[in-house]
């Protein structure tokens, strides 16, 4: 991977990049969580159509790759293909010892550009940054990928959904409040609705998709219960910004996020997420 080390930008502001939870052990634990369910509830790590290329070995991007679970996963289940993880943050990347030879990783801001050559991948992957930008940042963000892909290959964008179904009202104070941070950022918590028009608006891409997949929250046996896990310790990571905006203690808050134990059963909440897949003609 050290082909790749001469273009990424290392010149980026953590604070212009909109993520909401801290980074630390507990997050990566969380992100393993999350990876592990989407896996299961998705039955795969992707919905485009690139499992025969994949296998005969193509060069894949994974933007906002995190800790490396998507990059890892899918580096072993396709050793003739190449995976890059790009994020704003190195830190928590796995270390070389644990990382597989065709997998690599990049530090790189994406506000700054994504730092390769036009066309260069025939599959970019992008999970989870709804949270993270703003609309404009979306606009140009999309503009990038598309930009690095090659004619004929594919984009799939995987977003969580903030509305969600079944909530009881503890359940739905704290996405309101939740989405209310976001808003307060410039961030837009319902981007998912607006993503297909501006892959749309691009007028390089085809065959857009749309699907989605709910998850049970609290109930439904192990997957619920660790969705549920998943879901409030995510909460408890932006815990001080939930204090500020309900005027509550840590103590309240942790009372409210531990009532969701109950409430989710209850009202059989789920969660949801979608993924967005393309060509790019």
């Amino acid at each position: 991977m050290d082909k790749y080390q001469d273009i990424c930008n290392i010149n980026f502001s953590v604070e212009e990049f909109r993520y909401p939870f801290p980074s630390g052990k507990s997050e990566i634990n969380r992100s393993e969580i999350q990876h592990g369910i989407i896996k299961y509830v998705w039955q795969g790590n992707f919905s485009a159509d690139m499992d025969e290329k994949l296998k005969k070995g193509i060069r894949t991007l994974d933007i906002g790759c995190g800790y490396g679970s998507w990059v890892s996963d899918m580096a072993q289940t396709y050793p003739l293909s190449t995976f890059i993880g790009i994020d704003i943050v190195s830190r928590y990347f796995p270390k070389d010892k644990d990382t597989l030879p065709n997998a690599g990783y990049l530090e790189c801001n994406i506000l700054n550009g994504l730092p390769f050559p036009d066309e260069t991948f025939d599959f970019v992957y992008q999970r989870f940054l709804w949270s993270s930008l703003t609309e404009g940042q979306w606009t140009f963000i999309i503009g990038e990928i598309v930009r690095v892909t090659k004619k004929g290959g594919s984009i799939e964008l995987m977003e969580f959904e903030m509305k969600q179904t079944n909530s009881g009202p503890k359940t739905a104070l704290l996405f309101d409040v939740s989405a209310k941070s976001l808003a307060l950022k410039g961030v837009n918590p319902y981007i998912i609705s607006k993503i297909p028009i501006m892959l749309q608006s691009t007028g390089k891409l085809s065959n857009i998709q749309c699907k989605q997949e709910t998850t049970p929250l609290g109930w439904g046996g192990k997957l619920g219960e660790l969705a549920l896990r998943n879901l409030k310790s995510g909460f408890a990571a932006g815990k001080s910004k939930l204090m500020q905006l309900m005027n509550k203690s840590s103590e309240e808050c942790d009372a409210l996020i531990n009532a969701l134990d109950k409430e989710t059963e209850e009202y059989k909440t789920c969660m949801k997420h979608v993924r967005i897949f393309c060509k790019k003609d």
